[in-house]
């Protein structure tokens, strides 16, 4: 049962789950090592997705953008991880992020963390600057690969007019190749195809 309130506690939040008495059930979630890494996992949400009206006074006020980006490398898959560094651009730390390139070589490379560098290259010292070139580059390269896959041969296939298409219409029918493939069927006795 604890587990489960948990997990209501860390979809609804610290405040919310307060006013509907759950966090009361938090207490034997505590409890052994799964605790302990849901409670850390509770601090790192609520660091993230926390009411920034509470002045820093909860359980994860002790967190710094760089202790939350190994946190949450420690502790989420790399799927989650991507979409929780992407939340951390959003919402969070932007100044410290972006003047620390030790950090911003540990955030995942996404098309959220290109928007937020070029939005605030302004706030980019010398050193975070050429490692911002660098992601934008393998962010850019990334996307223009899957591009490329999707886009490619829909232009190819119309350009090119010496490869077979499987589609039966006229604009397809290429005479000179269909007369060739079906002399092979010639029956020279009867003269026909």
């Amino acid at each position: 049962m604890s587990l489960r309130v948990a997990r209501w506690q860390a979809l609804l939040g610290r405040e919310t789950a307060k006013r509907a008495g759950l966090s009361a059930a938090m207490g034997d979630a505590e409890s052994g090592e799964a605790g302990a890494e849901l409670i850390q996992a509770d601090a790192l949400m609520e660091f993230l997705f926390g009411d920034s009206r509470e002045g820093g006074s909860g359980p994860s006020s002790g967190l710094t953008v760089a202790s939350w980006v190994d946190q949450v490398q420690e502790l989420f898959p790399a799927s989650a991880r991507e979409v929780l560094e992407g939340e951390l651009v959003r919402r969070r730390g932007l100044g410290e992020l972006l003047q620390r390139p030790d950090l911003l070589e540990r955030i995942e490379p996404n098309v959220e963390l290109v928007k937020t560098l070029i939005t605030h290259r302004e706030l980019l010292n010398e050193e975070t600057r050429v490692l911002a070139r660098k992601i934008i580059d393998q962010v850019v390269a990334e996307l223009r690969e899957k591009l490329k896959l999707q886009v490619e041969p829909a232009i190819v296939g119309a350009l090119r007019r010496d490869r077979h298409s499987p589609r039966r219409v006229a604009r397809n029918l290429d005479l000179k190749t269909t007369v060739r493939r079906n002399l092979q069927h010639w029956d020279a006795e009867r003269e026909r195809l």
